[in-house]
């Protein structure tokens, strides 16, 4: 019985893997023929780090040329820093490229004086659980002593879309360990209690597709993983921390973006007080009318707008803290 059970599991894991790849390659000819017809702002620069992932860098417009031999501007040679902010794309670690993160990016650098950096890491099922979390971790690093970029590095952010959100949070606390401080995390719809009960509760309308493909992909992503870890798997599970969020590496500056209608929208609620009560400074913007996922290029009408206006809220909210490090 017990080989036949093993034998069982066996196969099932393999079917799971089969059908995300399945999904991924769908997915992925829906995005192509998507970004035929609406190509994403290109970025300023690409740059390659480990296992030859792209970095798409967006610089604003201080630090750009144009000529009239490149459509394209290219960098030039400017004394001054500018903050710095890294952005990690959604898709449940099966899915993504910096081209998901482009219109925020380019939004970011050409409204404010902010360096934008859109990363991407390797995908479940390819590699396993926690690697597009050390990948992403890589990356940071990378750029952050990229001397050739003029970066703020007292005014490092770093962003995260969903799954995204989890891994950014979870790469401060890493950060941290190496003795890197971060000055403040941007999270969008992040999932970041694995055990949160409000995880129970029936998923909002719209969002029953979501919420099962969701468990799916994770149950294979997370299979024999302590959900109770809050380094990586729960990073903003706030009964299990024991010397409190900001004592293991969460920044003392959030800024959370929800949407309405989201399962995830109780958790993210619970960790903005956690942090607040710890002596953070939390920034709470809820995009009314949206679900998860939302992205301003999806969307048109008054959700649009709303999502717009939490893109320049997250602008207005880096520059706001940028100055006041730089005024102590």
């Amino acid at each position: 019985m017990a080989i036949l059970s093993a034998l069982s599991s066996s196969i099932s894991f393999f079917a799971h893997k089969l059908l995300i790849r399945l999904l991924q390659r769908t997915i992925s000819f829906v995005l192509f023929i998507k970004h035929t017809f609406t190509p994403p702002p290109p970025p300023n620069l690409i740059k390659s780090h480990l296992h030859n992932l792209p970095t798409w860098l967006y610089l604003p417009p201080s630090l750009t040329t144009n000529t009239t031999d490149k459509p394209t501007p290219t960098p030039s040679k400017p004394p001054q820093t500018h903050p710095l902010l890294i952005t990690i794309h959604g898709g449940g670690c099966i899915l993504g490229t910096p081209s998901f993160d482009a219109d925020f990016c380019n939004f970011l650098t050409t409204t404010h004086p902010i360096i934008t950096a859109a990363i991407t890491h390797r995908k479940y099922p390819t590699v396993p659980f926690p690697t597009p979390i050390f990948d992403c971790l890589d990356q940071i690093k990378a750029i952050i002593n990229d001397s050739t970029l003029p970066i703020d590095r007292e005014n490092v952010f770093l962003c995260g879309w969903s799954s995204g959100g989890s891994m950014a949070l979870g790469c401060c606390k890493l950060l941290r360990r190496e003795g890197v401080d971060v000055k403040g995390v941007v999270l969008f719809y992040p999932p970041l209690d694995a055990l949160s009960r409000h995880r129970l509760a029936p998923p909002p309308p719209g969002e029953r597709l979501m919420v099962f493909l969701s468990r799916w992909i994770q149950s294979g992503y997370l299979y024999g993983v302590d959900p109770e870890d809050t380094m990586l798997v729960s990073p903003g599970r706030v009964g299990m921390a024991k010397s409190g969020l900001l004592d293991e590496g969460a920044p003392k500056w959030v800024w959370m973006g929800m949407a309405e209608f989201d399962i995830l929208r109780g958790e993210e609620e619970e960790f903005c007080t956690k942090v607040e009560e710890e002596g953070g400074i939390v920034e709470k913007v809820l995009v009314k009318g949206a679900h998860h996922a939302f992205k301003r290029e999806d969307l048109r009408g008054d959700v649009r707008k709303e999502v717009e206006k939490a893109y320049q809220s997250v602008g207005e909210w880096v520059d706001m803290v940028a100055t006041m490090s730089k005024g102590k």
